[in-house]
């Protein structure tokens, strides 16, 4: 039987939710699954009927800060900084928990990451990183990106920054635009 960590990023419920839909598939076939996230994440999927998934809440992952003005929710570029920095010595206890997880204690045959930039690569384990991409395939979407300070920020410079640990890994890429999923898994 083949045994499967999961760890959905901690920002907002997207990547959890999609973790909900591997771990059925999952199961579906016959594989073990656990779950490494944190105590918000883990009441959603506990409210969403996986209870016999084993969940680990020791997760810290990472997440940006974002303010409501107007209406809308925009990236605050200097406080999500100031968190990352902040933050940095939970990202190493999340690294050191992990490879205790995989080296020593559970030995999972694939850990399918989504997408906790330090969690990208993993020595000694398999991981499927699942990254996001944003490519301009029309001038509608470059005058999409220009016209808003929050796809700029995003998709111009986060994004890209975020796809560079996974390059060259095994992954799942999916376009952040609605519509256009790429599920080829080679």
């Amino acid at each position: 039987m083949m045994k499967v960590l999961l760890i959905p990023t901690t920002e907002g419920f997207g990547h959890v939710s999609r973790t909900l839909a591997i771990i059925r598939a999952l199961e579906k076939s016959g594989a073990e699954c656990h779950i490494l996230t944190d105590m918000e994440r883990a009441g959603f999927l506990l409210q969403n009927g996986i209870s016999q998934t084993k969940i680990d809440t020791s997760f810290y992952g990472i997440s940006y800060v974002y303010r409501r003005r107007n209406g809308n929710c925009n990236l605050n570029m200097l406080c999500t900084v100031g968190k990352v920095i902040a933050a940095s010595p939970f990202y190493l206890k999340d690294i050191c928990s992990v490879l205790y997880k995989v080296l020593r204690k559970e030995r999972y045959d694939l850990i399918i990451n989504d997408l906790t930039l330090h969690l990208s690569r993993i020595p000694g384990a398999r991981v499927l990183n699942i990254g996001h991409y944003t490519l301009f395939r029309s001038l509608s979407d470059i005058r999409r990106m220009v016209s808003d300070m929050h796809c700029l920020w995003y998709e111009g410079i986060i994004e890209p920054v975020i796809n560079l640990p996974v390059t060259g890994s095994h992954r799942f890429w999916m376009d952040l635009r609605s519509g256009l999923i790429d599920n080829d898994l080679s």
